[in-house]
């Protein structure tokens, strides 16, 4: 995430934005946590966080909900072992099509895996250089794949203490 909240400063930087209004998604939403708590917010009017993956996702001691270590290790070895595989088969749970009666289509399944592909290798089996940010990768957004009370915007809030969550 460190990377990415650096390369969004530099960005913002670049094109000497100021009142902007961060839209993350996902990662993005990591992305812009991250940035907001490194950098700073005086180029920020607001942000807005969808279904975001929370800022720390590692099971530590100050973050006990977190994701355990080995679940990272896993994605790392399958990401090493087989890339391509590992996309196939993280299609399933990522979208939900593992539970009885989903309607998601292969093709949606399909773009998932050449979406990861196209992604370089090393920011989806990213290092261990720094135990607070693991990886980018989050094993979905359906509710089988992870414990949803361990992110989103309670976990962001840890980041960004003046964020108010809005319906």
């Amino acid at each position: 995430m460190d990377t990415y909240a650096d390369d969004l400063a530099e960005l913002i930087e670049t094109l000497d934005l100021n009142d902007a209004i961060l839209v993350g998604h996902s990662t993005g939403g990591g992305e812009v946590t991250r940035y907001i708590g490194r950098p700073g917010t005086s180029r920020v009017a607001k942000a807005v966080l969808l279904g975001a993956i929370p800022p720390l996702m590692l099971k530590t001691d100050a973050n006990p909900n977190g994701t355990p270590i080995e679940a990272f290790d896993e994605i790392r070895d399958g990401v090493s072992a087989d890339r391509s595989q590992f996309y196939k088969d993280l299609s399933a749970p990522f979208y939900g099509a593992n539970r009885e009666g989903s309607t998601v289509s292969q093709g949606v399944r399909d773009a998932f895996w050449l979406w990861s592909m196209r992604r370089r290798s090393t920011a989806a089996g990213a290092s261990r250089r720094s135990s607070r940010t693991p990886g980018p990768c989050r094993l979905g957004h359906d509710s089988a794949t992870g414990d949803p009370t361990a992110g989103g915007p309670c976990r962001a809030r840890a980041e960004c203490p003046s964020a108010r969550m809005t319906t």
